[in-house]
Formats: structure tokens, C-alpha cells, sequence
């Protein structure tokens, strides 16, 4: 099977609240989403965050950021990853590197939220 019809069978895994299929079928895709694929790694890097699973989401982002280094998509799935793995410093490095190669206005509001988060404890 191809990966990206495992990631559609993930998809539909999880569509059906099978979480314990879920989980294994995405894990076992993400090593088979070649380099080149930002949009499947970003995809699947977000169906795991929303699932919690942090440190597979950061795998996939990560490897989307070293080979798509302009991919803002993939820029802010590393943000999130990092953020949720109690990773802040990384986190806002990966805003700032972004943001010297390229503009963008959700990397700028992530800053301000963040910053107003911290303000605020």
C-alpha cells in the first residue's frame, strides 16, 4: 500500500474513533513520507498533534523544515511540536529562523500570543 493511502486509511481510522488503529497505522507511515513530500509530512504532523502524540509530530515537522526551510506550514507545525513538548526556547528559534528567511503574518501573532501568555503568569 502506498504511504499516502495509509494515511488516508489513518485518516479514516480515526474518522471511525478507532484510536488504537489509528495510532499504529500513522506511526508506522510516517518513516515511509519521503523527504520530499511537505504537504504529507504537514498533514500527518498535524493529525498527530491534534492527537497529542507530540514527539511523532515533531519527527514529521522536522524533517518538513531541513527539506522545505520556506514551508510555513511546516515552520509552524515545529513550533507547535516544540511548544507541546515543553521545548519554548526551540519553539520561539523556529519563529525567529522563519521569520529571517521570510514574512509572515501567523508566525508574527504566534509571537505576540506568546509573549502575552508569558506576560501574563
Amino acid at each position: 500500500m502506498s504511504y499516502r493511502k495509509e494515511i488516508d486509511e489513518a485518516i479514516r481510522l480515526r474518522d471511525e474513533d478507532k484510536v488504537a488503529e489509528f495510532g499504529a497505522r500513522v506511526k508506522a507511515t510516517i518513516d515511509k513520507i519521503p523527504a520530499i513530500d511537505v504537504t504529507s509530512l504537514c498533514a500527518v504532523g498535524a493529525i498527530l498533534i491534534e492527537n497529542k502524540d507530540y514527539a511523532d509530530a515533531l519527527k514529521c515537522f522536522s524533517v518538513a523544515v531541513e527539506n522545505h526551510p520556506l514551508s510555513a506550514s511546516a515552520s509552524i507545525g515545529l513550533f507547535h511540536a516544540l511548544w507541546n513538548t515543553e521545548r519554548r526556547e526551540e519553539a520561539f528559534a523556529e519563529l525567529r529562523r522563519f521569520l529571517s528567511i521570510s514574512e509572515s503574518e501567523e508566525h508574527f501573532r504566534l509571537i505576540e500570543e506568546m509573549r502575552d501568555a508569558i506576560d501574563s503568569v
